[in-house]
């Protein structure tokens, strides 16, 4: 659930580190996804410029910026972190140019689950926690997950502009009653499929998963289509739990899901975990999923978890 005591639960995630340069000029504050640059503008409004790394459509995974990219975040007055690897690739070079940009960890005290790397495994209830792919960086895809990083927020841009600090304030707790509402939208939505199999391609959905009593199984195991052998579990598990859709993201190659979809009678449905217009997006792709599990029995062991 999203609490209003995370307005100030970030209050010591960064320190304050003097104003910004310039008064006369907005501050630039860079992120690295869409989402993020969502939560800033909700936040922040037209008080600061905001510069992104990740473009519509590109990868995280094998995002290289360009070299206009580190000169502008060079230029930057704070960078707000989610740790992806990228990101802390590129602020390393843009901080070699520029020592004084100030980095917070926009994510900072939301419990991290960990990722499977044994798809078949985690649909089957057992607990992997020593999976070689650390922890899970889609934070941002729960409405309790963005309400921490709006607190983490506000803290920074207070830290670095004491003097918006009532408007940052009035902005947070808007932003904060939002996602209050948003989050009992989606539990009412999703309630009665709580239990239900979610199958994606890519890892991403698990925190959205567990907020709200799905499973998440991902046919991408290690950052690689399944092999063969993997591919017939997933197929002989899908069958028995009666998939009908099938989840992919934009990036990825959309075969391994076309193959699957196909040997079970499903369909292929593309979802955007980085789409800027986060909270439309999210119920819509809540909507997806109620539709997905309405026709499928949950699994008596998972129903009522």
């Amino acid at each position: 659930m999203v609490h209003r005591w995370l307005i100030v639960l970030a209050l010591l995630a960064c320190r304050a580190a003097g104003g910004f340069a310039s008064a006369a000029e907005k501050p630039l504050v860079f992120v690295g996804l869409p989402p993020q640059r969502w939560l800033v503008r909700q936040l922040a409004g037209e008080r600061v410029e905001i510069g992104l790394l990740l473009g519509p459509g590109q990868n995280p995974h094998t995002f290289e910026p360009a070299a206009r990219q580190v000169t502008a975040l060079a230029r930057a007055d704070l960078y707000l972190m989610l740790g992806l690897p990228f990101e802390r690739a590129v602020v390393r070079k843009a901080q070699a140019v520029h020592a004084s940009l100030q980095v917070c960890e926009m994510a900072a005290g939301i419990p991290r689950r960990n990722l499977s790397v044994h798809a078949q495994q985690h649909a089957a209830g057992d607990d992997d926690d020593g999976c070689s792919e650390g922890a899970d960086p889609h934070v941002w895809l729960t409405p309790g997950g963005m309400a921490i990083m709006a607190s983490n927020t506000v803290a920074a841009l207070t830290a670095r502009d004491p003097a918006g600090r009532v408007f940052y304030a009035a902005r947070l707790q808007q932003v904060v009653a939002d996602l209050t509402r948003l989050d009992a939208d989606l539990r009412t939505l999703l309630a009665p499929v709580r239990g239900g199999m979610m199958l994606t391609y890519h890892a991403s959905w698990g925190y959205f998963a567990e907020a709200y009593g799905l499973r998440q199984v991902s046919i991408e195991a290690e950052g690689r289509a399944p092999a063969a052998r993997q591919l017939a579990t997933l197929i002989d598990l899908a069958q028995r739990e009666k998939v009908r859709r099938v989840f992919t993201e934009p990036p990825y190659d959309p075969r391994p899901a076309q193959t699957l979809a196909r040997q079970i009678g499903a369909e292929v449905v593309v979802v955007d975990p980085l789409a800027e217009d986060w909270d439309t997006n999210l119920r819509a792709i809540a909507a997806q999923v109620r539709t997905a599990l309405t026709a499928v029995a949950p699994s008596t062991s998972r129903a009522g978890e």
